[in-house]
């Protein structure tokens, strides 16, 4: 069994000990599964819904999320010549640097 992809490697180790009848133990949510929770809000809410997540975690103290993946899909943006998008992604990034150091 595999997952699609290596954050999904949790997923499926956790299904796994489900289905033999155990309870797996509950693990932090990690910077870069924050990172794609703000990437598919934005793919479903547009801007306004993924501003407004990143909002959120800002006010949580500890709660960041992964600025390199979030680099990473603009720049792949850009390669796809979806310049709004990598303009909102790079937003994304300015308002939780500014609302993390104000």
């Amino acid at each position: 069994m595999t997952g699609r992809n290596r954050w999904s490697v949790w997923e499926v180790a956790e299904t796994m000990f489900t289905q033999l009848g155990y309870t797996p133990r509950a693990l932090p949510t990690t910077m870069e599964e924050r990172a794609e929770a703000i990437l598919l809000t934005y793919e479903e809410l547009a801007y306004q819904g993924a501003k407004a997540q990143v909002s959120m975690l800002s006010l949580m103290q500890g709660s960041s999320f992964s600025h390199m993946l979030m680099a990473m899909h603009a720049v792949v943006a850009v390669m796809h010549r979806d310049l709004m998008k990598a303009f909102d992604l790079t937003r994304l990034e300015i308002i939780a640097d500014g609302e993390a150091n104000p």
